[in-house]
């Protein structure tokens, strides 16, 4: 699934780029690993047609917000449920959350949206936009909760 790779991809090279050069890349590899299980992704789509959900009735159309793959909430307004998604996602520990905006969102709607995120979701928690331009999801969110200093490595690696 595209936001699961999304997710690792950035969180792997967070991790690759935070911890100490001088280790050995099996050791990095087992650290980026780590800092991927410290993620969690939203995303925020519509429905191609209308169908059935965990007994939730969805109508083609329909923004469907998503958290870690499953549908938590349906609405009619992007903006809204992509703010409220990321203020669910958003845990007592999180330190950042990154505002993917896809190819049919404008970049004014973007900017807006996540300023909307950063004001519902508080100043304990860096919000920050990159334009991904993917197709089918308006916004992808990544939400992170760790520091990576705590990422512990094993002493004996098994390849």
């Amino acid at each position: 699934m595209v936001s699961k790779m999304y997710k690792e991809m950035y969180s792997r090279w967070l991790a690759a780029n935070l911890d100490d050069p001088d280790l050995k890349p099996e050791e990095n590899a087992v650290a980026m690993m780590q800092a991927a299980d410290h993620v969690s992704t939203g995303l925020i789509t519509y429905a191609a047609r209308d169908s059935e959900f965990d007994g939730r009735p969805i109508r083609k159309g329909e923004i469907m917000a998503l958290e870690n793959g499953k549908i938590v909430a349906t609405g009619s307004d992007i903006t809204k449920m992509t703010y409220r998604l990321a203020r669910s996602m958003k845990k007592k520990d999180s330190q950042f959350i990154t505002v993917i905006s896809g190819a049919e969102v404008s970049e004014e709607d973007a900017e807006h949206t996540t300023e909307l995120v950063q004001s519902k979701c508080g100043s304990s928690v860096e919000v920050s936009h990159i334009h991904g331009g993917q197709p089918v999801y308006y916004y992808m969110l990544s939400v992170e909760s760790v520091s990576y200093t705590h990422l512990t490595l094993p002493t004996k690696l098994e390849v």
